[in-house]
């Protein structure tokens, strides 16, 4: 019995080593001239920078998921597909390459599913009543007409015009559709900014 003893001691060291040494980065993130600079006081300073803001936006994300589970809005992964490879189309016209555009930012395709998914939620709750009139489109094209792409046709031109217009009307009841979230929902808050 005492032969095993020494040898599982032996084991379980060794375990400890290894884990200490794979899972280094779960407790030290960096080290300074050998001054190590804890997980725990990054996530400290991340949450005094941004964390109220980012906890503001999880918050609103979840409360428009519920809001369209409960009003039965979902988007299709082939919605989202359209809309990347619109989004593709957009960048190759300009030259630029989704994956360096998205390496740039710091994001990952995964991040834009989610906004566009979130956004195409947002469009079908808030848009499926925004209407845009001819005279709005018109309007549009003449005040912008320097920002249009000279390669559209007008009917190209007045669709893109309707889905800005569209866009312009859904981002402007956006703000009080949030509050209107917010103050209708039961949000406890354990941490304090």
């Amino acid at each position: 019995v005492s032969k095993k003893y020494p040898v599982k001691m032996i084991l379980i060291i060794l375990a400890v080593l290894a884990l200490a040494y794979f899972g280094r980065s779960l407790l030290v993130v960096a080290l300074v001239n050998n001054r190590p600079i804890f997980r725990l006081s990054l996530i400290r300073e991340l949450e005094k920078q941004g964390g109220k803001g980012t906890l503001d936006s999880m918050i609103t994300k979840d409360l428009v998921f519920q809001e369209a589970q409960k009003e039965k809005v979902s988007v299709t992964d082939a919605e989202v597909n359209t809309a990347v490879k619109d989004l593709e189309d957009n960048l190759k016209k300009q030259g630029q390459d989704l994956n360096t555009v998205l390496t740039a930012q710091g994001m990952t395709m995964a991040d834009v599913r989610a906004q566009i998914k979130l956004q195409k939620i947002i469009e079908k709750i808030l848009g499926k009543d925004v209407v845009v009139s001819q005279t709005e489109v018109q309007t549009y094209l003449e005040q912008n007409s320097s920002l249009m792409p000279t390669n559209l046709s007008s009917e190209e031109a007045s669709k893109a015009a309707v889905e800005q217009l569209k866009q312009q009307k859904t981002q402007a009841k956006l703000s009080a559709w949030i509050e209107t979230l917010k103050k209708n929902a039961k949000i406890n808050y354990f941490l304090q900014f």
